[in-house]
C-alpha cells in the first residue's frame, strides 16, 4: 500500500533564500544543518519583540479592550527581558543592547501616536498561517504568516505587515513587492468572496506607510515569476520559446500573427462601440426634440421609446457586494453567476423566484426611465 506523498509548502523567505543563495538554502532546508554560530542578530531580535508587542495590543482589541501606550511598552520590555539569549550579534562591537531596545519602543511610540484609537479598521486575525496551492493540482503549496489581517468600513481588506528595520524601499519597490502579494492570493484562497485587498507595509523605524494594490495580472506573475518549468508550461511555454525568435521569426509565428489580428479587432471593436454609444445619444435626443417614436434611415427604421427600468448597483458601488451576497445566500447566485444586471431584472419580470426575494433583490434597485431603441429592416409596408 503507498502511502500519500506529503507536499513540501514554500514560503517567501525560502524563496528569497533560494534566489540570495541556493547553497544555504541546501544547508538550511535540504540538508537541516544547525550555523555554527547560534548568536541571535540584534535586529532581528528587535523586530519580533515589536511583533509581539503589536500582537498583544491587537489581540486585546479584538476582545475589546485598548492598551495604553505604557501597557504598549511594558509588554516590550517583559519580552525583551524574559527572551534575551545567551549570546546575541551585534553590526558593530560597540553597539549598546539599550539603544536598540529604545529603538524599539520609538517604533511603537510612533505607531500608537498615529493610529490611535485603532478603530479605523476591524482587526480579523493576527499572526494568522495561510497555506494555500499556487497550481490546480495542489501540488505546489505556500505558507506564510500574515502580521495582522484587517477589514476596513470601506470593505476592503488589508494585509498589514510591521518593519522594523532601516531599509526604506520606493513605491515602485512596493509595487512589485512578492511576499504581500503571495499573502493575498492566500486570503483570497481562504476566502474567495473577497473583492478588494490593499497590502500595507509599516516601516515603523520610519514611522512610514507605504501601500498597494494588484491586478490579476499581477498576482499571476507572482505565481509564476521564480518558477524554473516556465519553459513546459502551457501558461509560459510559448511567451518563453517567442524571446529567444528572430524579429523575422517572431513576426511570421502564427500565434504571434492570430494575437496581434484578435488585439486589432478588439481595438476596432472598442472604436466601434464608442461610436455606437454616440450615435445612440444623437438618435435619443433628436426623437426627444421632434417628438418621434420612430424615425426612418434608407433601408431601417429606429423605434425610441420611452420604459421605465430597474438601475442596480454598478461594480464600483458598495451596494453591488451586499447585493451579490443576498442572491448567494438564497441559493440563486448559479441562476446569475456573473450577475448579469440585465439579465436579473429579466428574471424579476418574470416572477422566476419567491415573492419574498424578489422584494428583497428590488430594494437594490432604484426605478429609472430610459429610452430603448430598436433597429429593424424598414417592411415593404413601411415603404
Amino acid at each position: 500500500m503507498t502511502g500519500k506523498v506529503t507536499v513540501p509548502a514554500y514560503s517567501h523567505s525560502r524563496l528569497s533564500l533560494y534566489e540570495t543563495c541556493p547553497r544555504q538554502y541546501r544547508y538550511h532546508y535540504l540538508d537541516r544543518i544547525e550555523p555554527p554560530d547560534e548568536a541571535e542578530a540584534i535586529e532581528l531580535f528587535v523586530g519580533s519583540r515589536v511583533h509581539q508587542a503589536l500582537e498583544a495590543l491587537y489581540r486585546e482589541l479584538m476582545r475589546g479592550r485598548r492598551l495604553t501606550l505604557e501597557e504598549l511598552i511594558a509588554t516590550f520590555r517583559h519580552h525583551w527581558e524574559q527572551e534575551w539569549p545567551k549570546s546575541m550579534r551585534f553590526p558593530r562591537p560597540d553597539d549598546e543592547p539599550a539603544s536598540y531596545r529604545a529603538l524599539g519602543e520609538r517604533c511603537l511610540a510612533d505607531y500608537y501616536a498615529r493610529y490611535e484609537p485603532f478603530d479605523g479598521d476591524h482587526t480579523i486575525a493576527v499572526e494568522r498561517l495561510l497555506v494555500f496551492p499556487l497550481d490546480p493540482e495542489g501540488e505546489v503549496q505556500v505558507q506564510g504568516y500574515v502580521d495582522r489581517l484587517s477589514v476596513g468600513a470601506d470593505g476592503v481588506w488589508r494585509i498589514h505587515d510591521y518593519k522594523t528595520g532601516k531599509y526604506l524601499p520606493t513605491q515602485q519597490q512596493a509595487d512589485a513587492d512578492r511576499q504581500l502579494a503571495l499573502y493575498e492570493i492566500g486570503v483570497r484562497h481562504a476566502w474567495p468572496d473577497v473583492r478588494e485587498v490593499e497590502l500595507v507595509w509599516h516601516y515603523l523605524a520610519h514611522d512610514v506607510e507605504l501601500r498597494s494594490r494588484r491586478s490579476t495580472d499581477d498576482l499571476a506573475q507572482d505565481h509564476c515569476g521564480w518558477c524554473p518549468y516556465r519553459a513546459i508550461c502551457p501558461a509560459w511555454s510559448h511567451l518563453v520559446a517567442t524571446e529567444q525568435l528572430t524579429p523575422q521569426r517572431f513576426a511570421g509565428d502564427a500565434g504571434v500573427q492570430l494575437v496581434d489580428r484578435y488585439a486589432g479587432l478588439k481595438a476596432e471593436q472598442r472604436r466601434i462601440d464608442a461610436e455606437l454609444e454616440t450615435a445612440h445619444g444623437d438618435l435619443v435626443r433628436f426623437a426627444e426634440q421632434e417628438s418621434l417614436e420612430r424615425v426612418r434611415g434608407t433601408e431601417h427604421v429606429v423605434t425610441a421609446k420611452r420604459a421605465s427600468a430597474l438601475r442596480f448597483p454598478s461594480k464600483d458601488d458598495e451596494a453591488r457586494g451586499e447585493l451579490e451576497r443576498f442572491v448567494k445566500d438564497h441559493g440563486r447566485w448559479d441562476e446569475v453567476s456573473e450577475l448579469s444586471l440585465r439579465a436579473l431584472a429579466k428574471t424579476l419580470e418574470l416572477a422566476r423566484w419567491p415573492q419574498a426575494l424578489v422584494d428583497g433583490v428590488r430594494s437594490f434597485a432604484a426605478r429609472v426611465n430610459v429610452v430603448r431603441v430598436r433597429l429593424a429592416r424598414l417592411k415593404p409596408e413601411d415603404e
